[in-house]
């Protein structure tokens, strides 16, 4: 009776709307409208389902504000700076060829060995993950284990499957690995370093669980052959900047340093990563304009050399052909220049003077921006209209004890990701016990990094994933297949890493 009182209708409407969001978020679609084609999918449909909340008066401006500024701690705003804050780096340190180098000297290492190969790079990509994130991952190794597995002709299953669980599992290891990792730590005041004190231990042990599962899984010859004809190439010639790769690598290390040193007196996240992130934006641009400096000194050269050479019959013929072009542009109408004309234009410079810049803006998720903005004001509704406190009523089943607490909300998490993307709001019920309490927290952590383990359409590095094995020519691990290997997969993962979570919680709180 109290939740019929607190619902009324717009709330229906709301969640209506936030269902269909849902529906064309996972699977988009293309309308025809006489010449006109509207493609519905994750990067438009949430801030149209805002628009159509507005419109029928369902929330007001007031909402959509909170949304973006955010409430409680959490700031929408600033998480999106850190997300691409540390895309920007993590991009720009890959076009320098750092990755692709490690990918081809962990190659190298293994020899023809198979199972050798697969332990060390299902390393590489752990590491890579715990130190950039799952996304940088996924953008970088895909198109390499594609590369590696059609040149060795092997299957590409266990190793795209480890690269893939490895960059969700290391995710829990940093405060900024995962956007949900960030949401609940600010929320909650929960700082850099507090946080990878709890969330280490559950990484490094699901870590482990995740290599034995995945090598009993796949041991057979068809999946893991013992012997494997890695790529001749030198890792030295894929290694396109060597003095940007040594500055960038640097520079991310530095990065995290100072995010945990800043920890201790609760600086932002964004404040830390910004400014990093400009750092290398600068030394993007000098790069670029390096190059571009010394060519045109060289093209002034050549100028200069043939203006020299040029006789007095010369220019007296350019002379006549510039009084006759003139006479011709009087009989011409000046063409105006459009605004298309013009960003073309700008499009075209970029191009030749900052092509590095260029090329890392380019590869940014842009999508991602419209997305998480359009679902922080949608969650924001749903909180608005009743719904989210109805939600956090309804988890108060699993606030018996800390145990209940962190496997109801583990198990819950990875289902809502598998519908919200792994952006679904904390849904943490009001409990007086600080063991519960930081059940819950932590069974929302682990829940949020692996539930992209499920389906493809689990977190955006899983949609990433798919679209570069279909450019690949890799049809191997489609949506079914995928989640036919992980059902085995996801629930050992969830249960260990919770099982860890126990055993800190017990540790802290009740022995």
């Amino acid at each position: 009776m109290a939740v019929e009182e607190s619902l009324t209708a717009y709330s229906y409407v709301g969640i209506a709307i936030f269902v269909c969001v849902i529906v064309f978020v996972i699977r988009p679609v293309k309308l025809k409208i006489k010449k006109a084609t509207i493609y519905l999918n994750l990067s438009n449909v949430p801030l149209l389902g805002v628009l159509v909340l507005l419109i029928c008066r369902a929330i007001n401006f007031d909402v959509v504000v909170n949304g973006f500024l955010g409430r409680l701690g959490v700031q929408p705003w600033g998480l999106l700076i850190l997300i691409y804050s540390l895309a920007y780096i993590c991009i720009s340190l890959d076009m320098t060829g750092i990755f692709q180098f490690f990918a081809f000297w962990v190659s190298r290492k293994a020899g023809n060995r198979g199972i050798l190969a697969f332990t060390l790079f299902f390393i590489l990509t752990t590491l890579m993950s715990g130190l950039t994130s799952n996304d940088v991952v996924i953008l970088t190794g895909t198109v390499f284990l594609s590369y590696f597995t059609k040149v060795s002709d092997i299957t590409p299953t266990a190793f795209l499957m480890s690269e893939f669980t490895t960059a969700n599992i290391a995710s829990m290891a940093l405060f900024i690995g995962n956007p949900t990792n960030v949401i609940v730590s600010e929320a909650h005041k929960i700082s850099f370093i507090t946080y990878s004190a709890w969330m280490i231990l559950p990484t490094l042990v699901t870590i482990l669980l995740s290599y034995l599962v995945l090598r009993l899984l796949f041991h057979s010859q068809k999946y893991l052959p013992h012997t494997i004809q890695p790529p001749e190439a030198d890792p030295k010639s894929v290694l396109i900047d060597p003095h940007g790769a040594i500055f960038g690598f640097v520079l991310l290390g530095l990065c995290l340093v100072t995010l945990v040193g800043t920890s201790f007196v609760n600086v932002p996240v964004w404040m830390v990563t910004l400014p990093f992130a400009v750092v290398m934006f600068i030394r993007d641009i000098k790069h670029d304009l390096g190059l571009s400096f010394r060519r045109l000194c060289f093209q002034f050269r050549l100028h200069k050399e043939h203006a020299m050479q040029t006789s007095a019959v010369d220019r007296s013929n350019a002379t006549i052909i510039s009084v006759s072009d003139s006479i011709l542009s009087t009989k011409e109408e000046p063409q105006p220049i459009t605004t298309t004309k013009k960003h073309r234009v700008f499009l075209n410079w970029l191009s030749r003077r900052l092509p590095t810049v260029k090329a890392v803006m380019s590869r940014l998720p842009w999508s991602i921006l419209p997305f998480s903005l359009g679902m922080f004001i949608l969650i924001e509704a749903l909180s608005e209209l009743g719904w989210v406190g109805i939600f956090a009523t309804a988890m108060t089943v699993f606030t018996k004890n800390y145990v209940t607490a962190v496997l109801g909300m583990t198990f819950v998490s990875i289902l809502a990701c598998q519908l919200l993307n792994n952006l679904h709001p904390n849904f943490t019920a009001h409990v007086h016990s600080d063991a519960v309490m930081q059940g819950f927290l932590l069974g929302l952590i682990v829940g949020s990094n692996l539930g992209a383990c499920l389906t493809l359409v689990g977190s955006l590095a899983g949609i990433m994933f798919d679209h570069i094995l279909k450019t690949k020519g890799i049809y191997t691990l489609g949506y079914f297949k995928f989640l036919k290997w992980n059902l085995v997969i996801l629930p050992i993962l969830a249960l260990g890493a919770s099982a860890v979570v126990i055993g800190e919680i017990w540790f802290i709180y009740l022995r």
